[in-house]
């Protein structure tokens, strides 16, 4: 009875050790920083092809890690999160970058009114484009 325990334990720990390893270094196998970008577009140019056509543009941009270049609008953090707002020339529309803080936590260095550009998962569009874990190009 003793080994059935002990054997059944083993296993238990052997699972679960495995578990973390897979959650812990899921990130850094999908960490985008490593993942190059299937376009290079501005703010500006991104809006625009989504304001012209917006079904071919989910064509060429749906699902892509792009990287976008544009100017902050603004930068807010809640909860540990940071967005990132590009400018688009659309006072009604932005890119809207939500920020991997798992990759990246420190923005003190970026400002308002800065050129920025950001590599991220565009993820689609309602009034703003959506970027998701998104990290700033170095």
């Amino acid at each position: 009875m003793m080994k059935k325990i002990f054997l059944f334990i083993l296993i238990l720990s052997v699972v679960g050790g495995l578990s973390v390893y897979y959650y812990t270094q899921r990130d850094s196998r999908n960490d985008i920083r490593y993942k190059e970008a299937a376009e290079n577009i501005s703010a500006t140019s991104l809006f625009e092809s989504y304001d012209m056509n917006e079904g071919s543009a989910n064509e060429r941009f749906l699902g892509k890690i792009i990287s976008v270049r544009g100017k902050i609008l603004s930068i807010t953090t809640e909860l540990q999160k940071t967005t990132i707002y590009l400018d688009t020339g659309d006072p009604m529309s932005s890119v809207v970058c939500e920020m991997n803080s798992n990759i990246q936590a420190d923005f003190s260095p970026i400002k308002e009114g800065q050129d920025v550009s950001i590599k991220g998962e565009l993820s689609g569009k309602l009034l703003d484009i959506i970027l998701v874990n998104c990290v700033i190009n170095q």
